[in-house]
């Protein structure tokens, strides 16, 4: 089986200040010294395919990654994953629409994602552009299915894999039939692992592959018109006097004028 994982460097928003959260001239806030990271939910993509190629053998299995921009930073991950054992990595180059723009990133992403993947992984969402909606235009494109806020991987009897998921319901799980395309969410304990100094060293002769993006036609139908930094202050209030009641009585107040209740 070929499998491909997506994944994008995003910056580390608690590095910005209040007064960097304002359109620019590149259509987003002020990112220059920011720390870049691997997307959250893509890093745990990345490690469940991981753990997938070991449940089934490497022989089984081909691995493969894809990332829009080719940044000192990108080419660092790059090389990282080559050290753990990806078959192929590959990096697009980008224009700085994509954080916010789903179609224009999912349009660059579905050439490469036609090589004959029959399994395609995706980070639910991005740290900067929020939308959700990428994973579900590249499934659209390579008129693939589409399965949302994936959490776990097993390899089944026969060959097949097993997909655990949330919805609304609860927890599903489920058999893939056919290609498909992961949308991985909030998965427990799947941080992308460290390769070793030894894993380091033999991969150094390898490298990403460079990828010019394809020319699009038009712009995105999404247009950014504002950036709002969210609050994420805690509401708190000190109760320090009178007895349990009180304090009981106090707190079940509070409770009610902030609508908790």
């Amino acid at each position: 089986m070929r499998v491909l994982v997506c994944f994008k460097m995003v910056p580390k928003l608690e590095d910005l200040l209040d007064e960097d959260w304002q359109v620019g001239e590149g259509l987003g806030p002020e990112l220059s010294y920011a720390k870049m990271i691997i997307n959250p939910d893509d890093q745990s993509a990345l490690e469940l395919a991981l753990r997938l190629r070991e449940a089934r053998s490497p022989e089984e299995t081909y691995l493969a990654a894809l990332s829009l921009g080719h940044s000192d930073q990108a080419r660092r991950v790059a090389q990282s994953l080559l050290a753990l054992g990806f078959n192929q990595v590959g990096l697009i180059s980008r224009d700085g629409q994509e954080p916010f723009a789903p179609d224009v990133a999912a349009l660059r992403l579905w050439p490469w994602a036609q090589r004959d993947f029959q399994l395609i992984l995706t980070g639910a969402r991005s740290a900067d552009g929020q939308n959700g909606l990428t994973a579900m235009y590249l499934a659209e494109l390579l008129a693939y299915r589409l399965i949302t806020e994936v959490i776990e991987l097993r390899a089944g009897a026969g060959g097949k894999i097993e997909v655990e998921s949330l919805s609304d319901e609860g927890l599903v799980s489920q058999n893939l039939l056919g290609p498909s395309v992961l949308s991985v969410g909030n998965a427990p304990s799947a941080f992308l692992r460290v390769p070793s100094l030894k894993d380091r060293l033999k991969s150094a002769p390898l490298a990403p592959e460079i990828l010019a993006g394809p020319q699009l036609a038009g712009d995105s139908f999404a247009e950014l018109v504002g950036l709002e930094r969210p609050d994420r202050r805690r509401q708190t209030r000190l109760v320090s006097e009178g007895g349990a009641e009180e304090k009981a009585a106090l707190i079940l107040k509070a409770l009610n004028d902030w609508g908790l209740r």
